[in-house]
């Protein structure tokens, strides 16, 4: 993991802590460890989420199908719900269910600035 995306989730612990969530890094989240990781760990005491955060500068990220099997396999396991946070430079983090985000034609995912916004006007994201 580079320092970036290091602080980008300290930035969003913060982020979540201030909205009244308990919330943490999940050590060796995506650092080739048998068992599924999620990047963030957070709720309150009647839900807890399991977060991958992605973040870009540019207009679309994409998301490897595997990651999100095992977002979805350890939020099972944990009882939570799986959360996509997509942080694009300069707006703040978008929280999305999995089933918002489009698919690739290589079966992997993706969201885009534009999708954001359409998702936000029809409701269709999750507040955190």
């Amino acid at each position: 993991m580079t320092k970036k995306g290091m602080d980008k989730e300290r930035r969003l612990v913060r982020y979540l802590e201030n909205k009244g969530y308990g919330a943490v890094r999940v050590a060796g989240s995506g650092a080739g460890t048998p068992n599924p990781r999620p990047d963030i760990v957070a709720g309150k005491p009647n839900i807890k989420y399991a977060i991958e955060l992605k973040s870009s500068d540019k207009n679309t990220i994409y998301i490897g199908r595997k990651q999100v099997e095992d977002l979805k396999k350890f939020a099972h396991s944990f009882g939570s719900r799986a959360i996509i946070c997509a942080w694009f430079t300069r707006e703040r983090p978008c929280f999305l269910e999995i089933g918002s985000l489009s698919k690739t034609k290589g079966d992997n995912y993706k969201v885009s600035r534009k999708s954001i916004h359409l998702l936000q006007m029809e409701q269709k994201t999750v507040c955190l």
